[in-house]
């Protein structure tokens, strides 16, 4: 609160930069305290029956604006099925959208759904620069970082193991378009 109201006062060129650089820090810490608390969370989750649009729906709306500002149209096929989750559901979903929305340097995020057997496997994929072979068997590790746009390597182990806790599993693969994907699958309500 009271970098915030810094930003009210006539602060030099440096300043300001050492305040923004003060601000950012303290939104990673509150990120990594969030995601800790959310992990924590994850194995007293009741499974119950999730509409696969909502979380989803919720996931986009989180990262509509900077998908916006980066000139990245997300595109979603509209699912209307229900599978066994938790309400940490979105949480995975915003994980996966946000990271393509980040990290992919692309145009495109597709976000669709099929059944297969008893699941319902739902895909984010992205157009952009894809995921090295080397890095998708170490991707869904708790604390994994990669480069200088690296967070704080729980977004993907959290959505892992929110998928696990409802049943489900997450696979990274190379996506048709070009980029990254993931496959979420999840049991059909």
């Amino acid at each position: 609160g009271y970098l915030e109201l810094l930003k009210d006062y006539d602060i030099p060129e440096d300043g300001e930069r050492f305040l923004e650089k003060a601000m950012d820090a303290n939104k990673s810490a509150s990120d990594l305290i969030e995601k800790v608390r959310k992990l924590r969370k994850v194995r007293n989750e009741e499974i119950d029956e999730i509409k696969v649009n909502s979380v989803i729906n919720d996931a986009i709306s989180e990262f509509e604006s900077q998908a916006s500002e980066k000139d990245i149209e997300i595109d979603y096929d509209k699912c209307e099925c229900a599978v066994e989750g938790s309400s940490l559901l979105c949480e995975s979903f915003s994980n996966l959208v946000g990271n393509c929305v980040r990290h992919s340097n692309g145009d495109l995020i597709k976000i669709w759904a099929h059944r297969e057997d008893d699941d319902v496997v739902i895909t984010v994929e992205d157009d952009g620069k894809g995921i090295s072979d080397d890095v998708k068997d170490k991707i869904l590790e708790k604390g994994f970082k990669k480069g200088e746009n690296a967070g704080s390597g729980l977004g993907m182990y959290l959505a892992k193991r929110i998928s696990e806790a409802c049943g489900g599993h997450i696979e990274v693969k190379d996506s048709e378009l070009g980029g990254a994907r993931f496959d979420i699958h999840l049991k059909k309500a």
